[in-house]
């Protein structure tokens, strides 16, 4: 478990160490507590440590449940790309026309 900044930048970064250690890197959970807490609640320092307390909380919680995931390959065949999730383009998605 981390709790640092933001996941977007830094999770592939502790997830690569986390393989090099030989665990398994899905198992990591992040409470971004520097982007939702020290930046926003700046000015209120006891309700940005009791907010980031919870978050810690909360990730342990989180990881208490977690199962590591492994990586699946599958044979592709490119023929066609459908965007969205809509009905229409669900149906268009299932659909055997070519």
């Amino acid at each position: 478990m981390v709790a640092a900044c933001t996941p977007r930048t830094h999770e592939p970064l502790f997830q690569d160490t986390l393989r090099e250690a030989g665990i398994n890197a899905y198992l990591l959970e992040m409470a971004n507590i520097r982007n939702q807490n020290a930046w926003v609640h700046q000015n209120e320092p006891e309700r940005t440590t009791k907010k980031a307390r919870d978050q810690v909380r909360m990730a342990v919680a989180r990881m208490a449940r977690n199962t590591g995931l492994h990586r699946l390959s599958a044979p592709v065949t490119q023929k066609a790309l459908v965007v969205g999730g809509g009905l229409a383009d669900m149906t268009a998605a299932l659909s055997r026309r070519s």
